[in-house]
């Protein structure tokens, strides 16, 4: 799954790639303000929606989850600080270096498939024609 949003121009900013078994709608129901992002699948995908009161339970009665949860929202941040870097000081040609050993890691850990070459181009900040 990506994690994305998309701007006043219609351009869509993948920011956050989702492992398989990953957990997505945490952010908003923890802070309880409207979804600032859009997830949407890479491949079918099957969901398990769990009622935001038996999620606040769970973390409530499990501090196993909470941590792993804690750390989850880690690893995001870390990567989310690490890729803004990368947009920020790199040309397109250096940022789709960076990308491509990053996305190879990332679907051969996950026996998953290819990236389309927009999604790539999402992904890294640039046009499918600079791409």
């Amino acid at each position: 799954m990506k994690k994305h949003i998309t701007g006043l121009n219609g351009k869509e900013h993948i920011f956050y790639l989702v492992k398989e078994n990953g957990v997505i709608g945490h952010h908003t129901v923890l802070n309880k303000e409207t979804h600032s992002h859009s997830v949407s699948c890479l491949t079918d995908c099957i969901f398990y929606l769990i009622p935001k009161r038996i999620f606040a339970l769970i973390l409530e009665r499990d501090k196993n989850i909470l941590s792993r949860l804690l750390k989850g929202f880690s690893h995001e941040f870390d990567v989310f600080i690490i890729n803004s870097k990368i947009l920020a000081q790199h040309n397109v040609r250096e940022r789709t270096a960076i990308s491509i050993p990053k996305l190879e890691h990332f679907f051969n850990e996950n026996h998953s498939f290819t990236l389309s070459r927009k999604d790539h181009s999402n992904l890294i900040g640039t046009s499918v024609e600079s791409f």
